[in-house]
């Protein structure tokens, strides 16, 4: 086994280091499961020690941080940038728009968000859930009934398309899915 902190390599090397222990903890996370992924495990798919892995990162949260952030602050950024009062049909559609596009850019952020039990009750994952239920309340007014299923079932329709087909299929899930979550809202007459 390599540890990777005590490489002789130009710094820019510790970055690609660093993006290595990201890239095998996302998929072990997410096929796996946070809470059942011990950084060992890490370690061990990528062939280095444990203290290569801490000393990129000082715990398992870091890690979990580095992966679901950048996502995270691309709902953030969506988010903010939705103007302010009621949406018009073209807002709504922008809106599921731009979260496709965002959830499918990281299907397997998106598994581990969604599906996670860990994830979903760590402060990260409760930030994510937020992010959802605000973009659920944009879609339509959650006084009426009819309305919160159409734009719960329109928002989950996007996220299970990208939990089920993005990694398989990611050419094809944010057109298709887009299209089905649309038909969903205009099933009520939501977005004309």
């Amino acid at each position: 086994m390599t540890d990777l902190a005590h490489t002789h390599a130009p710094s820019g090397e510790l970055s690609v280091a660093r993006l290595r222990i990201v890239d095998a903890a996302r998929s072990l996370f997410s096929s796996r499961g946070y809470e059942r992924t011990p950084l060992r495990l890490v370690a061990d798919a990528l062939g280095i020690t444990k203290a290569a892995v801490y000393h990129h990162f000082r715990a398992k949260d870091d890690l979990l941080a580095a992966i679901v952030t950048p996502l995270l602050r691309r709902l953030d950024d969506l988010l903010a940038a939705i103007p302010a009062g009621p949406l018009t049909d073209a807002g709504r559609r922008d809106l599921l728009r731009r979260y496709i596009e965002a959830l499918a850019s990281a299907p397997e952020v998106t598994v581990l968000l969604l599906r996670d039990l860990g994830v979903a009750q760590h402060p990260l994952g409760l930030r994510f859930a937020a992010q959802r239920e605000r973009i659920r309340a944009l879609l339509g007014p959650g006084d009426d009934p009819a309305t919160a299923i159409r734009t719960t079932a329109a928002v989950g329709a996007l996220e299970l398309a990208v939990i089920e087909f993005g990694r398989d299929h990611p050419e094809e899930v944010p057109e298709t899915a887009l299209g089905i979550a649309i038909a969903v809202l205009d099933s009520g007459g939501a977005v004309a």
